[in-house]
C-alpha cells in the first residue's frame, strides 16, 4: 500500500478538511495518473460526499483507503473510486439520512394541515435520498437495493471483512499508516447522537462533568438526558424541545418549520429577508430610544432650572411683602405761596385799610 497520498479527507464531509473543492483542485493536477486518496470520517453532508464520489468517477483511477472509523457521507464519497481498500484495525458505517425538525406554535385546523403537508413533503425527500444512496451503495455492492436500505436500517458498526463481504471494499490491509481514532468533540459526538447515529465502541464511556454540563445544555434542545451513556442517548428518540420563549419567538418571527439537516438549517429568501427586516427595526428603535433618553434628560434639566427660578421668585416677593410702608389717618396739607390765589390778597388790603382808620 502507498505510504504517501494525494489527498488526506478528514473531519466533516463538507468543511475545508473534506471538500469538493480541495478534491477538484487535486484530482486536475493529476489527471493521467492513480491518485490516492486517505479516508478518516465519521460523515458530514450527504450532498458533498455525493459530489465527491462523482469527482472519483469522473477521473476514473482513483483509490480510497479507509482508516479508523468511517461513516456516512465519507463512505458515499468512497462510492466513485475505482478502488477502495480498508485498514484491519478499521470500522465502516452506513445508515439512512436524518434531519432534525421542530415546529412550536399554536394552530388551528388549516394551520396544521399545512404543517403536516410539509412534513410530508421533507419525508418524500427523505426517502428519495435514502433510496439514491442505496442505489450507489447497491452498484459498488452489486447488490438488491433493498437488502441495502435494510443494512441502512440497521445502523450499526460493521468490521472490515463485513465491509469486504458485502463488496462496500475491495481489500482489507494491515501495512496501512497507523490508524489514528478521529477526534469526536462534544459537537460531534452530538450531532451524532441527534441523528441516532450508533456510537463506534470505547467511544461510549460515562461523560465527565464538563461534558455532562455541555450535554445538558444540549438536552434542552434534543430533550435528551445528559446523564445516559452514549447508547441509551442514541436510542432515546423523543420528541424535541426548546424553551416556550425561545420557540415562540423564532416561529413568529419566520413563520414556518425549521428543518435541519447535519446540523444545519436551511431557510428560504423570505425568510432570511423577514430576520434582516427585524434586525434593522431592532437597531432603529435602539437609536429612537436613546434619543428619546437624552431628550427626556434635557427637559428633567428644563423643569429643575425652572423650579428652581420659581423657588427665588416667591422669596423675592416674601421679602417685599415684610418691607411694606406702616399705614396711618393722618393727613397733612401743605401750601405753598405759589398755591396762594388773588383773595388772600384782598384780604390783607382790607386788614391795613382798617388799622388806618
Amino acid at each position: 500500500m502507498p505510504r504517501n497520498y494525494h489527498i488526506h479527507l478528514r473531519g466533516t464531509v463538507g468543511y475545508w478538511n473534506f471538500s469538493s473543492e480541495q478534491v477538484a483542485y487535486i484530482l486536475d493536477k493529476h489527471k493521467d495518473e492513480e491518485v490516492h486518496v486517505l479516508i478518516n470520517s465519521l460523515g458530514g453532508f450527504a450532498y458533498d460526499g455525493m459530489t465527491i464520489s462523482a469527482l472519483f468517477r469522473n477521473h476514473g483511477n482513483v483509490h480510497v483507503h479507509f482508516i479508523s472509523a468511517n461513516a456516512s457521507a465519507a463512505t458515499i464519497a468512497s462510492m466513485g473510486a475505482a478502488r477502495v481498500t480498508m485498514d484491519a484495525g478499521a470500522m465502516y458505517l452506513v445508515h439512512q439520512s436524518s434531519n432534525l425538525v421542530f415546529e412550536w406554535d399554536y394552530m388551528n385546523a388549516d394551520e396544521l394541515d399545512t404543517h403536516i403537508k410539509e412534513l410530508k413533503k421533507l419525508n418524500d425527500n427523505q426517502r428519495v435520498l435514502d433510496n439514491t444512496i442505496a442505489g450507489m451503495y447497491a452498484r459498488r455492492c452489486k447488490k438488491p437495493q433493498d437488502d441495502l436500505l435494510k443494512l441502512m436500517q440497521k445502523e450499526r458498526w460493521l468490521t472490515p471483512q463485513e465491509a469486504l463481504d458485502w463488496g462496500f471494499i475491495d481489500e482489507i490491509t494491515d501495512d496501512g499508516p497507523a490508524a489514528k481514532s478521529p477526534a469526536i468533540d462534544e459537537a460531534t459526538l452530538s450531532a451524532m447522537l441527534d441523528a441516532g447515529m450508533p456510537i463506534p465502541p470505547g467511544y461510549g464511556r460515562q461523560p465527565s462533568v464538563l461534558s455532562r454540563l455541555l450535554h445538558g445544555l444540549s438536552s434542552l434542545f434534543t430533550n435528551q438526558n445528559p446523564d445516559a451513556d452514549a447508547e441509551t442517548a442514541a436510542a432515546d428518540k423523543t420528541t424535541s424541545t426548546m424553551p416556550d420563549k425561545t420557540l415562540t419567538l423564532l416561529s413568529a418571527l419566520l413563520g414556518a418549520t425549521l428543518a435541519f439537516t447535519g446540523g444545519n438549517a436551511s431557510i428560504t429568501e423570505a425568510q432570511a429577508s423577514a430576520i434582516e427586516d427585524a434586525l434593522a427595526d431592532a437597531g432603529k428603535k435602539t437609536k429612537e430610544a436613546a434619543s428619546l433618553k437624552g431628550q427626556l434628560e434635557k427637559a428633567n434639566a428644563s423643569i429643575k432650572a425652572l423650579e428652581e427660578k420659581s423657588s427665588l421668585l416667591q422669596k423675592q416677593v416674601d421679602e417685599l411683602k415684610d418691607d411694606a410702608a406702616d399705614v396711618t389717618d393722618t393727613v397733612t396739607e401743605q401750601r405753598t405761596t405759589e398755591d396762594d390765589g388773588p383773595g388772600e390778597d384782598i384780604a390783607k388790603a382790607s386788614a391795613d385799610l382798617l388799622s388806618q382808620i
